[in-house]
């Protein structure tokens, strides 16, 4: 007997590519920019199943290994990581890049 009901077929998210730019704001020359595109190769997908999972282990534990100068805001599911610094060599040298 045929229950009409379909195979349910598996989201394969490695192959949506994704990209995403940061917007550098620069207070003391008034001028804003944004970076270059960069390749996500890391991360949950939105819809993931177990994305809900991941971000209960990734939140538990990210006060106690953020470090100075590094300061966490975190609201409901959205966190941002704040790095001041007023030179830009010297930010460079903190952010290892």
């Amino acid at each position: 007997m045929d229950s009409g009901a379909k195979p349910m077929h598996c989201y394969d998210h490695t192959s949506v590519i994704r990209y995403q730019r940061v917007l550098i704001n620069n207070s003391s020359s008034n001028t804003t920019t944004f970076s270059e595109w960069g390749k996500i190769k890391h991360g949950v997908p939105q819809g993931s199943i177990l994305g809900p999972l991941f971000f209960l282990l990734y939140i538990n534990d990210l006060l106690n290994i953020i470090a100075d100068p590094s300061k966490p805001i975190l609201f409901a599911d959205d966190t941002s990581i704040i790095i001041i610094n007023p030179s830009p060599p010297n930010l460079r040298k903190i952010l290892k890049i």
